[in-house]
C-alpha cells in the first residue's frame, strides 16, 4: 500500500510523465508477469534474447545487470549455489556450444522444474526441464 502511495505521488509531482521505477521484487515474479510478452514488446533484440531479457529483469528487480548477450555471463555478479529457490536463474545447455538461462518457479520431486525465460518458442514462456546438469545462480 506504501509502494503505491508513493509511485502516486511521484506521479502527480511529474505531471503524470510515464517513467519505469525499479521497484524490486522476485526475478520469478516479474517474469510471470512478462509471461506471453515477444521481444519486440518488450524493446529487445529479435534473435538470442534469452540473456537480454534476464538482464532486463535483473536490473528491474534491483540488481546489476550483466551487460551481456551471453547466457553463460549470467554468472557475472551473481553466486552459483547448490540449494536453488524460487527467483533463481538456471543455466542450462542449448545446443553444442550455446546456453539459455530461465528463471526458476518451482522443483518437483520427479527431477523436473517449473523454469520460465525470453526467447523460448518466441516469447517469454514457462516450460518444464530436467534438473539435470543446470547451473544455478542467485543474482546479487
Amino acid at each position: 500500500m506504501r509502494r503505491v502511495l508513493m509511485i502516486g505521488a511521484l506521479a502527480v509531482l511529474l505531471g503524470g510523465c510515464a517513467i519505469k521505477i525499479p521497484l524490486g521484487g522476485s526475478l520469478a515474479d516479474i517474469a510471470l508477469r512478462d509471461e506471453g510478452k515477444t521481444a519486440a514488446q518488450l524493446g529487445l533484440p529479435a534473435d538470442l534474447w534469452c540473456a537480454d531479457y534476464a538482464d532486463m529483469i535483473r536490473r528491474e528487480a534491483g540488481f546489476k545487470p550483466t551487460g551481456s548477450r551471453r547466457a553463460i555471463d549470467q554468472l557475472k555478479h551473481a553466486r552459483r549455489v547448490t540449494g536453488p529457490r524460487r527467483g533463481d536463474l538456471v543455466i542450462t545447455k542449448r545446443g553444442r556450444f550455446g546456453h539459455h538461462v530461465d528463471v526458476l518457479i518451482s522443483i518437483h520431486k520427479d527431477g523436473t522444474m517449473d523454469v520460465i525465460g525470453g526467447n523460448v518458442g518466441g516469447r517469454v514462456s514457462r516450460r518444464v526441464i530436467p534438473i539435470g546438469s543446470a547451473i544455478f545462480v542467485r543474482p546479487q
